[in-house]
């Protein structure tokens, strides 16, 4: 409610702000704080080697974190709608959707499995550069 929103718009503000702050210095400790924490905006995502001092009930309440989880849920009850109007208005047996379901999950399982070595190789190539 309330304070879910209270405390993303002040996580966000206070930290794009000082994020912008340490953008505009020179070298790898520019995000450094006085006491050894970083104070850049996507703490997940710095790279700046400093421990961060943000706990995970502060980034829950970020406001992407927020619209992430929003969407996740969406999408997962838009399918489960689209299911249900499978069974119970087209009359596709519920056996045979989630069949299809399953062979679905295998394919996308497949996918990641193919794409896997080629990230890694991207990435080892990247990080030899």
């Amino acid at each position: 409610g309330a304070g879910a929103d209270a405390g993303a718009g002040a996580d966000a503000g206070a930290g794009a702000d000082a994020g912008a702050g340490a953008d505009a210095g020179a070298g790898a400790d520019a995000g450094a704080g006085a006491d050894g924490s970083c104070l850049t905006a996507s703490w997940s995502e710095c790279g700046c080697g400093v421990a961060h001092t943000r706990n995970l009930a502060s980034a829950m309440l970020n406001r992407r974190y927020i619209k992430a989880i929003r969407t996740a849920t969406l999408g997962v009850l838009a399918t489960m709608a689209l299911m249900w109007g499978a069974v119970d208005i087209v009359g596709v047996s519920a056996e045979a959707l989630l069949g299809y379901v399953w062979l679905s999950i295998q394919a996308v399982v497949v996918l990641i499995a193919i794409a896997v070595p080629f990230a890694a190789l991207l990435y080892f190539f990247r990080r030899r550069r």
